[in-house]
């Protein structure tokens, strides 16, 4: 077990040691003839060196990368207030993205957005059955898609105001019997253990921390079937957004009306899903990677 990171002296070394001395004085070899050898001396201090910066390796992989990885989870969540009030604002002009193309200025092309909307609401239309869970299901955007061949659905988001125009359209499908609204945090939500056939995740492992993936993905199994499936939605990583924006982070997100928001947000490719499978213990397929949306479709092994 590796020792918590404490606070650094002004006598530690820059790599996080003490340049300690050995119980009975020098450091320095008892053979002192290297004082009066200046190429004795030079070795030894390129073997000290050399030394001293594998110990500065070894902490800054042992110790200095686990804090910051914690720091970059507070990070996160410092801006989820603000993430959480720019989709529950949205809500009314969300499923632009998806009618309208209106996507990230990374993208500006409003005919990509579409075409590959269309992708994923075949696959939605084709993987998903019986008991579902909708998770972060937003407007409900995919609902028509899917919602005929399924005998329960639940739609489980945090906004209020995304799930008021979730139950919209509930209504105008006619499909209130089949249809269960939850407004709360996926994550903390209480769940009966193995209840749904089906897992649908449009747009939402991209919002959370390296943390909340891992957390995430344990309930995903605990709720699902032993035969169970689920269906991923996000976005895509690749060249042409690169130029504009960082894989992950804080991004910042803008309303019709002009006011900005910080999100967190990730962006995934080909390896990331591999990664997931190999991490979490997954059977993991890609469905689509297109310029837009990535899809994959898993189950538990």
């Amino acid at each position: 077990m590796l020792p918590v990171c404490t606070p650094l002296s002004p006598q530690v070394y820059p790599g996080g040691f003490r340049r300690c001395k050995p119980t009975g004085g020098s450091v320095y070899p008892k053979d002192r003839r290297w004082i009066s050898n200046p190429s004795l001396k030079r070795k030894f201090v390129t073997v000290q060196g050399e030394f001293y910066k594998i110990i500065d390796v070894v902490w800054r992989k042992t110790c200095f990368l686990p804090c910051l990885w914690q720091m970059l989870d507070t990070v996160n969540s410092d801006i989820k207030a603000s993430m959480f009030e720019y989709y529950n604002e949205r809500a009314k002009e969300y499923e632009e993205l998806y009618t309208l193309g209106k996507g990230p200025a990374s993208i500006p092309d409003p005919e990509a957005y579409k075409r590959e909307v269309n992708i994923l609401a075949g696959i939605a239309g084709e993987f998903c059955y019986g008991s579902v869970i909708d998770i972060a299901c937003g407007t409900g955007f995919w609902l028509p898609y899917y919602v005929r061949q399924c005998s329960q659905v639940t739609l489980i988001d945090q906004s209020a105001k995304m799930l008021s125009v979730c139950k919209e359209k509930v209504s105008s499908l006619e499909v209130q019997d089949k249809c269960n609204l939850v407004c709360d945090d996926f994550l903390a939500h209480q769940f009966n253990v193995a209840n749904f056939d089906c897992a649908l995740m449009g747009f939402f492992i991209s919002h959370l921390s390296q943390k909340e993936e891992q957390e995430f993905f344990e309930k995903l199994k605990s709720i699902l079937k032993p035969s169970g499936k689920f269906l991923i939605f996000d976005s895509t990583w690749n060249e042409e957004r690169a130029r504009t924006r960082e894989k992950q982070g804080k991004h910042q997100r803008k309303l019709n009306n002009g006011r900005a928001f910080d999100i967190y947000k990730r962006y995934f490719e080909k390896d990331d899903i591999i990664r997931m499978g190999k991490q979490y213990r997954l059977t993991l397929s890609l469905g689509h990677v297109g310029r837009i949306f990535i899809a994959a479709t898993g189950k538990l092994k």
